[in-house]
């Protein structure tokens, strides 16, 4: 298994963002979720725990010969925008920050990522229509990463 670093601080932030030239001229190749919820054998609704609550997409770029593959870990919003009629889903850059600040009464960090760096966490969440152009975004409670060969299919899956 690869290793994972996990974004705990600013210097993580910051050690992917070079890493990964700030998401400059990037795209999102593919994203698979998971819930951790399911319907047992006895017909019972089963509800996964924040750490089921995973969303991993896979990210190319034009400067980085490799993919990165982010987990996003204990999901609490996900928006990811598909087919635009007027805009290229091409990332320039993107926002990446910890946040305490995002549900009234409590202050557990999470970490918000989102397809560029003008995105506003307060006002885009609680803004959520469909107006193009469509802003990408993810808040999970954790962050994991690593990079990878791009000789893989759209489930991740390395290509023959």
């Amino acid at each position: 298994m690869k290793e994972q670093k996990e974004i705990k601080t600013q210097q993580d932030i910051d050690d992917l963002m070079q890493v990964f030239y700030g998401f400059h001229d990037s795209c999102v190749f593919s994203a698979q979720y998971q819930s951790g919820n399911f319907v047992d054998e006895e017909n019972a609704m089963c509800f996964g725990l924040e750490e089921n609550y995973v969303l991993e997409v896979i990210f190319h770029s034009q400067w980085q010969e490799k993919a990165l593959v982010m987990y996003f870990v204990g999901v609490r919003q996900c928006c990811l925008a598909g087919f635009q009629k007027y805009y290229m889903n091409e990332m320039l850059d993107c926002y990446l920050k910890i946040h305490q600040d995002l549900v009234a009464g409590d202050d557990t960090p999470l970490i918000v990522w989102a397809d560029c760096d003008g995105f506003s966490p307060k006002s885009e969440i609680a803004r959520n229509i469909l107006q193009e152009p469509f802003t990408s975004y993810i808040v999970a409670s954790k962050v994991y990463w690593h990079l990878e060969e791009k000789n893989v299919d759209m489930f991740g899956r390395k290509k023959c």
